[in-house]
């Protein structure tokens, strides 16, 4: 036993083999520290000591400072559903109109994304306040006959346009908006 063990120098150097660990895992941490990866789905922001520095748009496999120096922030570049709260709103002739509407938003650059709105949930306080304020002044101006059936496509497009040049200096964009239903 002890010829092979000789032979095969494994416990040649217990010394050896202890710090030759250690240093394999030291490696293996600093490289963890320092490699990150975007997923095929997502985009990315660097932030050096908590300053935006740089965007990664594209997937793969990136360098960055270590964590207290470097910190990444990720988020998702598909396209997001938001689904509204029902509003209740006042067409031309004073009747209530219930209307329920629902949206298709995404970041377009998430250095202005982590920077000014910091999360999804405030990001979509933004939309709801922004849309639901831009419904309530485009139908206010119109009769249900037009909001139902007549004009609707053209409203719709009135209310996109407007919202999304309301959600411009944070840097997101709705790319489709509707309404799930609109009854008195």
């Amino acid at each position: 036993m002890e010829t092979i063990e000789k032979k095969n120098g494994l416990l040649d150097n217990p010394k050896k083999n202890t710090i030759g660990f250690v240093v394999v895992i030291l490696l293996l941490i600093a490289c963890s520290s320092i490699l990150f990866s975007v997923k095929e789905g997502e985009q990315a922001s660097a932030f050096f000591f908590g300053k935006p520095t740089r965007d990664y748009l594209t997937p793969g496999l990136h360098v960055k400072w270590p964590w207290p120096i470097e910190t990444i922030n990720r988020v998702d570049k598909r396209l997001l559903l938001y689904t509204a709260r029902e509003i209740i709103l006042q067409e031309k002739k004073q009747k209530n109109l219930l209307i329920d509407w629902f949206c298709l938003w995404k970041v377009d650059n998430p250095k202005t994304y982590f920077t000014k709105v910091v999360n999804k949930g405030k990001a979509e306080r933004r939309i709801d306040d922004n849309v639901s304020s831009d419904i309530a002044a485009t139908l206010g101006e119109n009769l249900f006959e037009d909001i139902v059936t007549n004009n609707r496509q053209k409203l719709l497009q009135e209310i996109h346009e407007s919202s999304t040049k309301g959600l411009d200096d944070i840097d997101l964009s709705i790319k489709f908006l509707s309404f799930n239903r609109a009854e008195l």
